[in-house]
């Protein structure tokens, strides 16, 4: 991915146990990627793809809450372009990846607050 297809990734720090990338949205602040290590399985380390907005005033990920900040693909692209610098760094783990979506309760809560109404028919 190249040009204008994603924003400028700062590698904030590689471990073992986590690598962390800060991005600045045009519209929306700072954005944080995080690749956690969560457990081993079958001999493979897993590790939980992480991704939100970041609270500089409080130093927390903030994950759970929708910014419309309008540039929301090029802020996706970004996230998918740590994909190949995580295997880079771990060319035999295992990415998970799941959304804040996946949470309990998440529908009931977007049927209440969301916007773009997209589980009303659920």
């Amino acid at each position: 991915m190249s040009g204008n297809s994603v924003f400028s990734l700062i590698n904030l720090k590689s471990s073992p146990e986590h690598y962390l990338y800060l991005f600045r949205s045009k519209n929306d602040g700072l954005k944080l990627v995080v690749h956690q290590y969560v457990e081993e399985k079958e001999s493979r380390k897993v590790y939980y793809l992480g991704f939100g907005h970041w609270d500089e005033e409080r130093e927390v990920l903030v994950d759970d809450e929708v910014y419309n900040g309008k540039d929301g693909r090029m802020a996706l692209n970004t996230v998918l372009a740590t994909i190949p610098l995580f295997f880079g760094n771990c060319p035999n783990d295992v990415p998970l990846i799941e959304g804040s979506d996946s949470s309990d309760g998440f529908i009931e809560k977007c049927r209440r607050t969301c916007v773009k109404k997209l589980h009303s028919q659920v």
